[in-house]
């Protein structure tokens, strides 16, 4: 990507902005669901981006309801905590899935909260399924979500937030996971389908830094190697475009994605080798937002200084699909 066209470099240049969530709210305020798709779960800084977009939604948009992954068995709770108070949000988060167990997460939540307690009658809500079975293969995690997304709309009407990852939220049928070699239908196609242009994707990818594995610098053959490379050291970028890019941007936004998707047994050494693909870029993602450098996120720790097993029901072995992506 760093051997891009002179028309291309032109267009990011003119069209890539600092990073600021109100800036978002116009392209948004019309969605059903709005994707949040994290290429690296356990960066402080994508984490305080996509809750800095969701409490944008929440508070210029008039989205009611958040999806938070990893919360299948915490979400009932972290509901009922936002909405009336009942419940330690502490416990909850800590309870959840490795990658929310952080400072930041319980610093959202209990921002959800607040925001209740000041807005009684117009609560946002924290979108769960009540008594679902845990799905225990990656294409039933899909549906899955998709499915919770669509159900919670269809029963309140709500505009959504989902805070995910860069493997479920893109829009991608099929895409393809490296090195796991998995492909299929995203829960952001699903929600593509369902839902036409009022399923907005929005992706987050990182330059370098740790989280808290090294993070090196993003390989030249993935789409945002074009962002890192810009002197801004967050930014965001629309790609629903249409006609108003030029000949040569059109045409470089409906080359195939290829981007970085930290996963399981994410490895430094291999880094090139974990990566999404999808069809045109275009189609896949709506909207970036690019963040040169990363630092981990604060993990929650018990009063005894450690971090605590997961509280939940039993998997089955087919659980690493629900890991962080």
């Amino acid at each position: 990507m760093s051997r891009r066209l002179p028309e291309v470099s032109s267009w990011l240049d003119h069209v890539a902005v600092p990073f600021e969530p109100p800036g978002l709210v116009p392209a948004l305020r019309e969605a059903a669901v709005v994707g949040l798709a994290a290429a690296i779960r356990t960066t402080r800084e994508l984490n305080l981006a996509t809750h800095a977009i969701a409490r944008s939604l929440v508070l210029h948009a008039g989205f009611r309801a958040v999806y938070l992954e990893g919360t299948i068995d915490t979400g009932a709770g972290l509901d009922r905590y936002v909405t009336t108070g009942a419940g330690d949000p502490f416990r909850l988060v800590r309870a959840s899935q490795g990658f929310v167990r952080t400072a930041e997460t319980l610093e959202f939540v209990r921002w959800l909260r607040e925001y209740n307690v000041e807005h009684p009658d117009d609560p946002a809500r924290v979108v769960h399924a009540d008594d679902d079975p845990a799905p225990v293969s990656l294409a039933a995690v899909e549906d899955h979500l998709a499915d919770v997304d669509l159900r919670w709309r269809e029963r309140t009407g709500s505009s959504i937030v989902h805070l995910g990852g860069m493997t479920h939220m893109i829009v991608g049928d099929p895409r393809t996971l490296s090195p796991y070699s998995q492909t299929g239908r995203s829960a952001g196609a699903v929600l593509r389908g369902a839902l036409g242009v009022d399923y907005h994707a929005i992706a987050l990818t990182a330059g370098s830094g740790h989280a808290p594995l090294p993070v090196p610098e993003v390989p030249e053959d993935f789409f945002e190697s074009a962002l890192d490379r810009l002197p801004l050291p967050s930014l965001m970028l629309p790609l629903r475009v249409g006609a108003a890019a030029p000949p040569a941007v059109s045409r470089w936004l409906r080359t195939p994605l290829r981007i970085r998707c930290v996963g399981p047994n994410y490895d430094p050494e291999r880094a090139a080798d974990f990566h999404l693909t999808a069809g045109p870029t275009n189609e896949a993602i709506d909207t970036i937002v690019h963040i040169q450098r990363v630092t981990p996120t604060s993990q929650l720790l018990d009063p005894s200084g450690t971090a605590p097993a997961r509280v939940s029901r039993a998997r089955t072995s087919g659980s690493r699909a629900l890991e962080p992506r």
